[in-house]
């Protein structure tokens, strides 16, 4: 009697041990297809080393243009604070654009020369009114702190850009 609870014990341990080994693998499973995921989809020039022929983006100096997808352009877009980075919004309309400026003209490019935001913690929140959009109660205060007169369009910079690239 006293062994046949003893394996009883074992084989409970056994099962308990295969649970929780399915489980660990399921885990590791799960995020490495979200770690393949994201970097199937991460942006190509993090990828990029000078002089290398295997990589098709070499940058070399600051007259090199490299054309973004939409699926690329957030990241890119706040790359522009570390990388002082020039991003111009090539939309297919001439109505469409970033945000106003205070002298009326309606702006498509990133620039932190003209847009002229020091603190970094400014230029993410720019950067958030501008691919988030910015709500109706907030916008009063979003316009007078960056000094413009606001967004062209609601509604986040991917539903505007597919809009306005007709996708």
């Amino acid at each position: 009697m006293e062994n046949a609870v003893e394996a009883l014990k074992m084989a409970g341990a056994v099962l308990l041990f295969v649970i929780a080994l399915s489980v660990a693998i399921l885990a590791f499973t799960t995020s490495r297809e979200s770690l393949d995921k994201m970097i199937k989809y991460s942006d190509r020039e993090s990828l990029t080393i000078e002089n290398d022929s295997r990589f098709y983006y070499l940058a070399n100096d600051e007259k090199t243009k490299r054309y973004v997808g939409v699926e690329t352009i957030i990241p890119t877009i706040y790359r522009t604070i570390s990388e002082n980075l020039k991003i111009i919004f090539n939309f297919k309309d001439d109505t469409s654009f970033l945000y106003n400026k205070k002298s009326g003209k309606g702006i498509k490019k990133i620039d932190w020369e003209e847009i002229e935001i020091s603190d970094t913690k400014d230029q993410i929140k720019f950067l958030d009114g501008i691919v988030y959009g910015v709500s109706p109660a907030n916008s009063d205060d979003y316009n007078k702190k960056f000094n413009i007169e606001g967004l062209s369009i609601e509604g986040c910079l991917y539903e505007r850009i597919l809009r306005a690239q007709n996708i």
